[in-house]
């Protein structure tokens, strides 16, 4: 994600300064420079009954989420909208409100993160790129 709002910014950088227009490449630095703070500001936080996704906006869905509700982990890259930091993303399965829902996150360590939801909830299925699915 910052190698692509960095390459956004050089050529649109670029661009600007080609036309005369060097103040609009610091704006423009300025913006990008906040998009990457707000993709860090990003958190999970897993408790020993929730995960808690605290993020600067609202994607619509709730936090925190019950672990003992999570049904599934399939890992996936995509672009959809999420409080995600990156396209390389876990989508969390879990029923609330007497249906199933989802979000998309992306935390640093997939396999660690995987391993301690699983440590609370074994029931958890984990569905791997490679489609390899792992269940107990």
């Amino acid at each position: 994600m910052i190698i692509m709002l960095g390459l956004c910014f050089a050529i649109i950088s670029l661009l600007c300064i080609l036309q005369g227009f060097w103040y609009m490449s610091f704006a423009i630095l300025l913006l990008v420079l906040l998009i990457a703070y707000l993709v860090f500001q990003i958190k999970y936080i897993v408790t020993d009954k929730e995960l808690i996704i605290k993020c600067w906006i609202n994607f619509d869905f709730e936090s925190p989420i019950s672990i003992e509700h999570i049904s599934k982990i399939i890992e996936k890259r995509n672009w959809i909208k999420s409080p995600a930091g990156s396209m390389d993303k876990l989508e969390i399965r879990y029923f609330s409100r007497g249906h199933e829902n989802s979000v998309f996150i992306s935390p640093k360590d997939k396999m660690g993160f995987i391993d301690e939801l699983r440590r609370i909830n074994s029931r958890i299925t984990v569905q791997l790129a490679e489609h390899k699915t792992i269940s107990l």
